[in-house]
């Protein structure tokens, strides 16, 4: 069951999380400082949650050696930081492509269906530009908080939403403007078309399911190579 790698990766979360909280302020900000300088795109969320996990380990004995983990790193982070990834397994490609793709199309779900309902009774259809503009704005939303969502892997409570906040405050604008003056970017389409919302509706719930299976499926790759490694 791909499940069962969800479990693996939350308890490792959890896990990272209970123990984050317990390291002193100093080591807790170079442990951040280490986390913000990764990114999505140079190491996958597994490996990012391990060296995470070995970072509060390595800060766990320098505190029981009353040294701090600043003194064990020094002061080349650019250096120590490219290390870690030369040292991991990078990005992985099947895993970013599929967490784009469910999170732009859970969105566009959404989005979608709120049009074919809002829509009078019979005419659920709407500018095929208009879903475009979505589309290209999500995905550079979506590309942006996946820069930032590593960078905020060792921050607790609403911090640790601040990439998921930052791309709600750049969509909404945009989706209350689409369907402000949808009649006026239907003028500008005409020679596009026109799309059911209803039927898009389906389609991007069809893909958000199918792109969940696909990440779940990156995940299971990720633990069960590592175990391999192991």
């Amino acid at each position: 069951m791909l499940l069962k790698y969800r479990k693996v990766m939350k308890k490792l979360k959890e896990s990272n999380r209970l123990r984050l909280h317990e390291v002193n302020g100093e080591d807790k900000k170079m442990i951040k400082n280490v986390m913000k300088s990764l990114g999505v795109f140079r190491i996958n969320s597994f490996d990012a949650q391990i060296i995470l996990k070995d970072l509060i380990g390595m800060a766990e004995e320098m505190e029981l050696r009353d040294s701090s983990l600043k003194e064990e790193i020094g002061e080349d982070l650019t250096g120590y930081v490219s290390e870690l990834v030369e040292n991991s397994r990078g990005s992985y490609f099947p895993e970013l492509s599929a967490d784009l793709i469910k999170n732009v199309s859970f969105i566009l779900f959404i989005v979608t269906a709120v049009f074919s309902t809002l829509s009078p009774a019979g005419n659920r259809e709407g500018p095929l530009l208009l879903i475009i503009l979505y589309t290209f704005a999500l995905t550079l939303g979506e590309l942006y908080r996946g820069k930032l969502a590593t960078a905020y892997y060792a921050e607790e409570g609403v911090r640790r939403r601040i990439p998921d906040m930052i791309l709600f405050g750049f969509l909404a604008p945009v989706v209350f403007w689409g369907y402000r003056y949808e009649h006026a970017v239907e003028q500008l389409s005409e020679n596009v078309g026109e799309v059911n919302y209803l039927i898009l509706a389906v389609l991007f719930g069809g893909l958000y399911f199918s792109s969940v299976i696909g990440h779940l499926w990156a995940l299971k790759q990720l633990i069960e190579g590592r175990e391999h490694l192991a």
